[in-house]
């Protein structure tokens, strides 16, 4: 925590109350923490969290549960590195119990892996700059977890096909309005029994909707 408050300009957040004194962390501004003392939450909304997104540090918080930094001064992609120096965005799939991620309104940037971590069921990733998708992969555990995905307001710049490709089976509510996702819609969207809530507006598409 000490390392994530130091590389995203802590002094200069709007609220850091608590933060790098002697108090128990879990009472620190924003954070959560179960019996053991092991962090959950880290709630830190519209808090003016400034600098590169801080991969490695939050890919040790094995307890995590809810991650809300929406809304922040936040860039770079969502990967870490590894011990070899090498681009790693396995490194979240260390973050069995995080379920609820809220990254958006951020300037965080090239390709997006909605399925990052093992048990997701809501993620935003709106109002950013990515600009690909790691496409769904069956394999993922998240990929039967995942109930809202948010992915509206970016410049991704994907097929409909490819991207509505192994969309989550159980997926609610899926927004992808405002990006630059061309084609046709897939006839697959008919297999999504739980869709709610879907959204395409404001992208390129064309042809007959299915």
């Amino acid at each position: 925590l000490r390392t994530i408050y130091k590389e995203t300009e802590g002094d200069h957040w709007s609220i850091n109350t608590g933060w790098m004194t002697e108090q128990d962390h879990c009472t620190w501004h924003g954070i959560s923490c179960d019996d053991e003392g092991h962090v959950i939450e880290i709630m830190m909304k519209s808090n003016n969290v400034t600098g590169n997104f801080p991969s490695n540090q939050l890919s040790k918080l094995y307890a995590l549960e809810v991650l809300d930094l929406a809304d922040n001064n936040l860039w770079g992609i969502m990967a870490g590195t590894n011990r070899f120096g090498e681009r790693d965005s396995a490194l979240f799939f260390n973050l069995r119990d995080l379920s609820r991620v809220d990254l958006s309104g951020n300037n965080l940037s090239g390709e997006v892996d909605v399925l990052f971590a093992p048990a997701l069921e809501h993620v935003n990733f709106s109002h950013n700059n990515f600009t690909s998708i790691n496409f769904f992969k069956e394999f993922k555990p998240s990929h039967k977890t995942l109930k809202t995905c948010d992915l509206s307001y970016n410049p991704i710049q994907h097929s409909a096909v490819g991207l509505m490709k192994n969309v989550p089976p159980n997926v609610e509510q899926l927004f992808l309005s405002n990006n630059l996702i061309k084609g046709t819609l897939p006839s697959t969207l008919e297999n999504l029994d739980d869709l709610r809530r879907f959204s395409i507006d404001s992208n390129l598409l064309s042809g007959q909707i299915p």
